[in-house]
């Protein structure tokens, strides 16, 4: 994997915030471009003078009215939670495909632990290749169901993502039973008889879990934030990048994010559900400052380690999963 000198994304999350002088409107305008006038064909110049005033203020309205539509457009944030989820859906697909060097690596590492793993509670040995492949399918089955979710061709409903498909993917604790689920599957259909059995172990399957969470989080992160590829470039263009790799760190607060303004609770109008939540906190922007702090250090630990050991896969690897064991 090829890293940058300097990182292609920062978060910056300590601009001033300044709220908007709309306040309280969200969604779209309701906005007229029809204009009727009408021309009344009269012989004198003062009619004439008048339909022509009258038409050059409904032209000038026009005029006026041209950029308001455009800046609704454009503050109208509700699909870019779609766009990320299928866009990352992609990138994690596309590197259980054609891995890169560092996926290689922190795959490989969790197999070692694995081995370990499995000595321990006495079932029967497997390969490094062996394990390296579980992981692999399992990664590769979690992603085609998401790809699955967000894509209208094989979900006709899908219009907006709910919590309950955002915690699948970023959430510990759905995440690892959604793992878990997959692992009971594939205990059933796996072609390698060992890795079937394996899979039949509750203890393991359960600390196995866990640790596909961890790679799993680590890759995307990784790809999104650092890799020089299409999708990856994509997302960090989009107005709310910085707010979605926020939810994808601490999903706690997708309950308080306004998908339509692009903002969260109280940085939005105050008067919308979301802003009016019986389930937000007193101090809610206080809380929202620290997580964004947090967000930053995680970010730039990352990026710094990416580049300080872009050339030492391995070692970058060690040290990516040990943070990820750490702080997922």
């Amino acid at each position: 994997m090829e890293f940058l000198d300097e990182p292609i994304y920062k978060i910056d999350f300590f601009g001033e915030f300044q709220q908007s002088k709309g306040a309280g409107t969200i969604g779209f305008e309701t906005l007229s471009n029809d204009f009727v006038i009408d021309r009344f064909e009269d012989s004198t110049s003062m009619d004439i003078e008048s339909s022509s005033a009258t038409k050059s203020g409904l032209e000038e309205e026009k005029c006026l009215e041209a950029p308001k539509a455009e800046k609704t457009l454009k503050d109208n944030h509700s699909k870019d939670c779609l766009k990320f989820c299928r866009r990352i859906a992609s990138v994690a697909l596309g590197q259980l495909s054609t891995p890169s060097e560092n996926t290689k690596a922190m795959i490989g590492l969790n197999s070692g632990i694995i081995s370990t793993l499995i000595n321990n509670l006495g079932l029967n040995t497997l390969e490094t290749i062996q394990i390296n492949s579980l992981q692999t399918n399992c990664l590769r089955q979690f992603w085609q169901e998401a790809k699955d979710i967000f894509s209208y061709s094989t979900n006709k409903k899908i219009c907006i993502v709910k919590q309950e498909y955002w915690n699948m993917i970023f959430d510990k604790v759905t995440s690892v039973k959604h793992f878990e689920e997959i692992c009971r599957t594939l205990s059933m259909k796996y072609n390698d008889e060992n890795v079937r059995a394996v899979l039949q172990d509750p203890a393991f399957v359960e600390i196995f879990a866990r640790l596909l969470f961890g790679v799993n989080k680590m890759m995307i992160l990784c790809t999104i934030l650092r890799e020089k590829t299409l999708h990856a470039e994509f997302l960090q263009k989009l107005e709310t990048f910085d707010n979605f790799v926020l939810l994808a760190l601490l999903p706690e607060y997708f309950q308080f994010y306004n998908h339509r303004s692009g903002k969260f609770a109280l940085e939005c109008c105050g008067k919308c559900k979301v802003c009016k939540s019986k389930m937000l906190p007193q101090d809610f922007l206080n809380s929202l400052k620290t997580a964004r702090q947090q967000v930053e250090a995680i970010v730039s630990r990352i990026t710094q380690l990416c580049r300080l050991y872009r050339y030492d896969e391995f070692q970058l690897a060690v040290l990516l999963m040990e943070f990820a064991y750490s702080n997922f």
